[in-house]
């Protein structure tokens, strides 16, 4: 060939090849991207890790917004950094190359965090498909990852999978009391068919939500992820064609406030369970369901609706405040199997439920229960009923196989960034087993031989296995190992100011951090360690020793009173406050004495010398049987229906004593100890978990019956119409906790001296007795 005709030809190849080129996608490679807040640039490629002339990663999620992904492509985030952001992903991958967001580098998993009360979203996730979510962190927002489905197009939305993530304080604080949506870390919103679902190795931490239901999808499996400390109904596991839920750990489900919601781990309805569709619930541990007081439910997994094909199948359900499992009345349950659970002090805390399985007469359906043990709480039973639509074979309700001992930590220590955590089982020869995936243990998991090292935030979970045994419950710790985020402190205390607002006291929840300068001139008055705090903990108080004139407000919250009649008397321990039993009454300015402060757990003590016998009553708690001959040292203040809440008054007589609620409607005797008292008697009333028990003289009486109130040391002195004291009064507290027997036995340790009151000199507040131990 001559050359010039060689040269001509190899022009038109290269002409060719342009053509094609031009008439090709932009890009048929799969690419990766990187991304940093701490190093890098959105005037790079992002399509190196390190900064490299134009290469190196980008640096804002907006930035990583703007891509429309294809099939392959994987967006990496830096281990470690933090975005204020949020990432909106567009474009689909496929089953076999899917769009991958994951993380590089060491550290900690890279942490997109919003801002709670916004509609945010830390990753959108814009009616797209084909993705997998692996190793990130999501946190403080309304969503972790939203999956909106909006489009006007007939498709389905195929392949999602979320592995290895950690969703935490995922909420929105407006739901559901103002009608708004629940907030989810993982949230699949719009009515598309969605299918190829995968949650494995997840964890939730004080989400309101993890999963949502209430649209069409199919093929979904939970697998080994653990959710802990959620706040309302977790997992929806509701119209799907096929939703499996396996290996995981549901513990300490709560919600953070009242709600008029329920509060369950699973929530089951609409699986109609076609042919070959399945719904196994196989192999989980459902523990301490609870309750908000006057909240419903608290319970494990709920039947909600119709169900069609679900196994419910070796899984343990325990410590949980009302029924383990729930079953709706009036719904239908199709070729339902119930099998090899394990049930174990159920519906320990509630009054309203007596059964481990809420199953309704008037359910209908077709299944069997077979081979389940419960061991029963006292007073409760297994089956609400056993309607004649189902079988029942070889359950256990009187086991006696014991457990072995939950093992616990036992020493925390710090060893450079990580943290070393040592475990024992008060069982002898049992075997700890533990996982750091997120699933729960089982006979075959790692053996714990030594201390277990934890350098990155995650779900370590522990079991104890010996034989002859039940494993133990689980030991969940979520560990946080990120350090805490810089919030703005809720007040500062200026020189010469002393205290904030109430209003800004009130904002402060359960857990919060006081800090300081000090430099001290004198030495502190020793105290014991008492625990929770004992030495500070009597938050209202009227010593009744005054003598004249009305009522001091004698320790901090404690609201002044106003005597109607009373007389002030004298005798061997003092002076204290003497009531005729007609008419005598001490009010408190403001409203009655204590104001709610011990809502929940706590402790009401006082000294009486009755002069009169009282009613006596049948206990009970629910009705009316108050409303005279009572002798009503502490009135209780009447609340109403709708709050949930009741007043607790004590009526004191020479025949004994009685603790009453009051509500709307409502003035039951929820413990009632008859025995003679003569002179003075140190009487204690403790509420744990909405139970009243009595201690007379450090000892023992009585403990009644559980409240369905949310139960208030709310009270006045003397009675009223329903009951008027006849005696004296003194020295009457209220503790904002349940105290223990050696403390009460300690408080009335002298019966003819009282124990005294004591200023605690590095706070100034009053005290238990610096004896006490």
């Amino acid at each position: 060939m001559r050359p010039a005709l060689h040269r001509i030809l190899r022009v038109l190849s290269a002409l060719a090849a342009c053509a094609l080129a031009l008439l090709l996608p932009v890009r048929l490679i799969a690419a990766t991207y990187y991304v940093s807040s701490t190093v890098g640039s959105d005037t790079r490629d992002a399509l190196a890790p390190q900064l490299s002339g134009a290469h190196g990663p980008w640096k804002s999620l907006a930035r990583a917004s703007t891509v429309t992904y294809r099939p392959g492509d994987t967006l990496l985030l830096r281990c470690g950094d933090i975005w204020d952001e949020t990432l909106t992903l567009r474009g689909d991958g496929t089953v076999n190359q899917p769009v991958t967001v994951s993380s590089y580098g060491t550290g900690d998993r890279p942490y997109i965090r919003r801002k709670i009360g916004a509609a945010q979203d830390c990753i959108l996730l814009d009616n797209s498909c084909g993705y997998r979510f692996h190793d990130i962190e999501l946190g403080n927002a309304f969503s972790g990852i939203h999956v909106r489905l909006t489009g006007t197009t007939p498709r389905d939305y195929p392949f999602y999978r979320f592995e290895n993530c950690l969703f935490h304080d995922i909420l929105n604080p407006k739901c559901p009391d103002e009608g708004e949506p629940v907030g989810y870390a993982i949230w699949f919103d719009g009515r598309r068919y969605t299918r190829d679902i995968r949650v494995v190795g997840c964890i939730g931490l004080r989400t309101q939500g993890f999963l949502n239901g209430g649209m069409s999808r199919a093929d979904v499996v939970f697998d080994g992820d653990t959710i802990s400390h959620g706040t309302l109904n977790q997992v929806f596991q509701s119209e799907t064609q096929g939703f499996d839920i396996l290996n995981c750990v549901f513990v300490y489900n709560y919600p953070r406030r009242y709600e008029s919601f329920g509060v369950t781990q699973v929530i089951a309805g609409h699986l109609d369970g076609g042919p070959g569709i399945h719904y196994d619930v196989r192999d989980n541990e459902f523990g301490w369901a609870g309750d908000y007081p006057g909240s419903p439910d608290g319970c494990g997994y709920d039947f909600e609706v119709p169900t069609n094909g679900v196994t419910f199948q070796n899984n343990f359900t325990h410590n949980t405040y009302g029924e383990a499992v729930m079953f709706m009345a009036g719904q239908r349950q199709q070729n339902l199997v119930f099998a090899n659970n394990v049930f174990r002090d159920n519906v320990r805390f509630s009054p309203r439920w007596d059964c481990t399985i809420a199953l309704p007469e008037n359910i209908s359906g077709s299944g069997i229960f077979r081979d389940n043990t419960f061991y029963l709480w006292p007073g409760k039973s297994a089956f609400a009923s056993r309607p004649a639509c189902f079988s029942y074979l070889r359950n256990d309700e009187h086991p006696t196989k014991p457990f072995a001992a939950m093992p616990l930590v036992t020493r925390i220590q710090r060893s450079g960034d990580a943290r070393v955590y040592t475990f024992a089982s008060a069982t002898p020869g049992a075997t700890i087993r533990y996982t750091t995936d997120a699933s729960l243990p089982s006979a075959t998991s790692h053996v714990c031989s030594r201390p277990i090292v934890i350098r990155r935030s995650g779900a370590l979970n522990v079991k104890a296995f010996a034989p002859e045994c039940w494993p133990s419950y689980v030991n969940s710790l979520v560990v946080e190992m990120r350090r805490p985020e810089k919030l703005p402190p809720l007040g500062v205390w200026k020189p010469g100011r002393q205290s904030l607002p109430a209003k800004r006291l009130g904002a402060i929840a359960d857990n919060f951090t006081v800090s300081l300068w000090a430099r001290p001139t004198g030495e502190r008055a020793p105290t014991p360690e008492m625990g929770s705090g004992l030495g500070l903990a009597g938050i209202y108080g009227w010593k009744l020793d005054e003598g004249s004139g009305n009522l001091a407000a004698d320790y901090v919250g404690s609201r002044t009173g106003t005597l109607h009649g009373c007389t002030w008397t004298r005798d061997a321990i003092g002076a204290s406050l003497s009531f005729n039993g007609k008419s005598d009454s001490a009010t408190f300015v403001g409203g009655a004495g204590a104001q709610q402060a011990g809502s929940g757990d706590f402790t009401i003590a006082f000294w009486a010398a009755p002069e009169a016998t009282r009613t006596v009553t049948q206990e009970a708690n629910a009705g009316v049987s108050g409303i005279g001959g009572q002798r009503f040292a502490l009135l209780p203040q009447q609340y109403g229906k709708a709050s949930g809440q009741a007043g607790v008054g004590v009526s004191v007589g020479t025949n004994g004593v009685t603790v009453f609620e009051l509500a709307d409607d409502y003035l039951p005797a929820l413990l009632v100890a008859n025995r003679p008292l003569s002179g003075w008697n140190h009487l204690v009333v403790v509420y744990r978990s909405g139970q009243p028990s009595l201690f007379v003289n450090g000892v023992p009486a009585r403990t009644g019956l559980r409240s369905g109130k949310r139960a208030c040391a709310d009270f006045s002195l003397g009675g009223s119409s329903f009951g008027w004291y006849q005696g004296r009064l003194r020295d009457v507290r209220v503790y904002p906790r349940a105290l223990t027997n050696p403390e009460i036995g300690a408080l009335a340790a002298n019966k003819t001296a009282l124990v005294p009151w004591t200023q605690d000199a590095s706070a100034g507040m009053p005290g238990l007795p610096f004896a006490l131990t």
